[in-house]
C-alpha cells in the first residue's frame, strides 16, 4: 500500500506579516525551521521511511522539505515540480492581506475569501480562488 504525506511549507517571513503569498517567495522564520526539523523527527520516530518527496520549485516548499528529511537516516532526494506552487495572486502577491481587501475586492478579510470561494476568478482574471 501507498502511503502519501502532504505537508504545507514551515512558517514564512510573508506570514509573520500577513501579506499575500502564492507565487511570491518569502524565506522561512526560525518557526518554520524549527518546526519541519521537528516534523522530520516526528517522522524517524515513527519510522516512517521516504521512497520519494517532491516540493513546488518556490524556496520555502524546497527548504522545508529539506529541513523535514534532514532528520531522517536515509538522504533522499527532493523532487521539485513547478505545478505545485500555489495560486498566483496576480498585482496582490506581496501586499498585506488586509490593507487591499476592503477597497480592492470588497470583502472584509482576504483569507476568509479565500477559504469561502473557490469558484470565483481571482485578481486579475487569474487563477480562480
Amino acid at each position: 500500500m501507498t502511503t502519501l504525506y502532504l505537508v504545507r511549507h514551515g512558517q514564512t517571513e510573508f506570514n509573520v506579516q500577513k501579506r499575500v503569498q502564492g507565487m511570491a517567495d518569502s524565506a522561512l522564520t526560525p518557526k518554520g525551521i524549527a518546526d519541519a526539523k521537528a516534523l522530520g523527527q516526528g517522522f524517524k520516530t515513527k519510522n516512517i521511511h521516504f521512497d520519494a518527496a517532491f516540493a513546488s520549485d518556490l524556496t520555502r516548499a524546497v527548504d522545508t522539505a529539506h529541513f523535514v528529511l534532514s532528520g531522517l537516516d536515509e538522504p533522499i532526494p527532493v523532487t521539485t515540480l513547478m505545478g505545485l506552487r500555489e495560486e498566483n495572486y496576480g498585482k496582490f502577491e506581496g501586499q498585506l492581506a488586509n490593507d487591499f481587501s476592503l477597497a480592492t475586492m470588497g470583502i472584509a478579510n482576504f483569507h476568509d475569501a479565500l477559504a469561502n470561494s473557490r469558484n470565483n476568478v481571482g485578481p486579475d482574471g487569474r487563477c480562480s480562488f
